[in-house]
Parts: structure tokens; sequence; C-alpha cells
């Protein structure tokens, strides 16, 4: 898992479009990962991934939030959602769409305040 801005930095490139990370997230799968998120904030997410013996790239869409208070720790509530996510049911794609929904949730919070709440919201 990268953002947005650290896959531009491994393009030396200021910004990169959607295109162009789909590509870059395909491109790290055709080396050596199996599975790529790159987080986008409020513009939700990147996935490439091996499905059926190639590769599979995705833009998922943000979870809509009322208000963003605090993005401290949003990406390691998606890691931590994916991640949780995956292990049971072993589906990227809707693993990383249950990230940003964890994510998004996070981001309507300060710090830690109310992340227990977020697993009601959530699951």
């Amino acid at each position: 898992q990268i953002n947005e801005k650290e896959a531009a930095n491994l393009n030396r490139q200021p910004k990169l479009g959607e295109k162009e990370l789909l590509e870059f997230a395909a491109s790290l799968i055709k080396e050596r990962l199996k599975i790529v998120n790159i987080t986008r904030g409020s513009e939700g997410s990147i996935l490439a991934h091996k499905k059926h013996g190639g590769v599979f790239t995705k833009t998922l869409p943000p979870f809509p939030i009322d208000e963003v208070v605090d993005v401290t720790g949003s990406g390691d509530a998606f890691m931590a959602g994916f991640i949780y996510h995956y292990m049971k049911n072993r589906d990227a794609e809707k693993a990383a769409a249950f990230a940003n929904k964890v994510a998004a949730l996070k981001c309507s919070k300060i710090g830690s305040e109310g992340l227990k709440d977020i697993e009601t919201k959530v699951i």
C-alpha cells in the first residue's frame, strides 16, 4: 500500500493522473507483488492484483462521509480494513471497497476517538 503522492515520487513526477496510477500499480504486479493498493484520499483508491493469470486493475470510489475531521491514521485504517476483510474473504476488490469505508469513517473522527463505533457502521 502506498498513497498517490508516494506513487508520484517513485515515478519522479509531481503528480500522476488516474491512468498513470493504474499503469503504475499494474507494473508493480507484473514485477513481483500480488496486490497493490494506492490510496487517493477523497478520490478513493486504486487496486491492482493478479486474477485468473492476468493483472486486474480498478479504481474504487470513495465512501462518502458528511465531514472530514482528521485524516491522521486513515492510511493505517485503510490497511487494517483491507487485511481484515481480505483474510476473511480472499476477495481483493471487496476488501479494497471495505478499506475505503473504514478509512473514510476514521476521517470523520478526531484521532482515535470513536474508533470502536466504526465497527458497527462498517461490518
